[in-house]
């Protein structure tokens, strides 16, 4: 009985978390395109991330052709912006670069999100944006690809990507009673195992009772964010640890360093590639993920 009702909650989890499979377009160089007149275009802003529909979302517009987005936002009074996701650079965790890519990298998601600028300050070094996140969108084509490619003598894009979209007709709800039951049994099973295995643990559902469907995939993804940190940065901590014993055994730590069981020695005696390993683990920022982490 125990293993049919584990099963079907699963099953019923799963149902609750359908989505359709993940779509990808290829992003190559080419010319631009022109779309007949009363289709909806809007500016893109690829983030190697995913937003979801009922949050908000800050941005930093440094790039020369960003700010003349958020600057033709401001002129127009169009403030949809659509965000969908695209892969880094690798070994540059967060870094969307299509110049600096692999070919095989140079993608984004079909659905993205769309997002209404709902504040904008200007800073020395740009513009300091907050947008809430309406819905999502279909990209039917893109616009002006080679625009992820052109790059002043500076490095930076000079203009910003454009794209015909279809919206989506979907409204945000919160889970049915009997839907949010199950999910509360299976949540809180989540909770104690974390508990158990002294990892994150996910918030007690009772105060996420109101959030929409679109905000508890944006808690369980943060989670996941953190648990995959905490992982991550304890198998970098081993590994510093070791290397210290090591060091030790081999009389290669200074006297200062030498004399203490397990000392805290700075980052800078360390080998380069666990500098660097400290140094991205620093804070969840810079996780390295897969694309698969970013698929339903």
């Amino acid at each position: 009985m125990r293993r049919a009702t584990t099963q079907h909650r699963a099953s019923t989890l799963q149902l609750l978390a359908h989505s359709p499979s993940v779509e990808w377009l290829d992003a190559v160089e080419g010319p631009d395109q022109q779309v007949p007149e009363g289709n909806t275009i809007l500016p893109v802003f690829p983030l190697n991330n995913v937003k979801w529909p009922g949050n908000e979302v800050v941005l930093e517009a440094v790039e020369p052709a960003y700010r003349q987005m958020y600057d033709d936002i401001i002129f127009t009074g169009a403030r949809r912006v659509l965000i969908p996701f695209s892969p880094c650079v690798r070994g540059k965790p967060g870094l969307v670069r299509f110049p600096d890519m692999l070919p095989e990298d140079r993608r984004l998601h079909v659905v993205g999100s769309v997002v209404f600028v709902e504040d904008l300050k200007q800073t020395s070094g740009g513009y300091l944006v907050k947008h809430s996140v309406l819905g999502r969108a279909r990209i039917k084509q893109l616009l002006n690809p080679s625009a992820l490619f052109n790059l002043d003598k500076d490095g930076w894009k000079v203009d910003y990507l454009r794209a015909e979209v279809e919206s989506f007709n979907e409204t945000d709800s919160v889970l049915d009673e009997r839907a949010a039951r199950i999910l509360e049994e299976s949540w809180e099973e989540l909770r104690q195992l974390a508990k158990k295995s002294y990892e994150p643990e996910l918030p007690p559902m009772p105060t996420l009772r109101n959030h929409t469907i679109w905000q508890l995939a944006d808690v369980w993804q943060k989670h996941q964010l953190e648990v995959n940190w905490f992982r991550v940065r304890n198998h970098v901590q081993a590994q510093v640890q070791a290397w210290i014993r090591l060091a030790k055994e081999e009389g290669r730590l200074p006297p200062v360093f030498a004399s203490r069981d397990m000392p805290a020695i700075p980052s800078n005696f360390l080998p380069p590639a666990l500098q660097q390993a400290v140094r991205q683990t620093a804070s969840v920022r810079g996780l390295e993920l897969s694309d698969e982490f970013w698929e339903p």
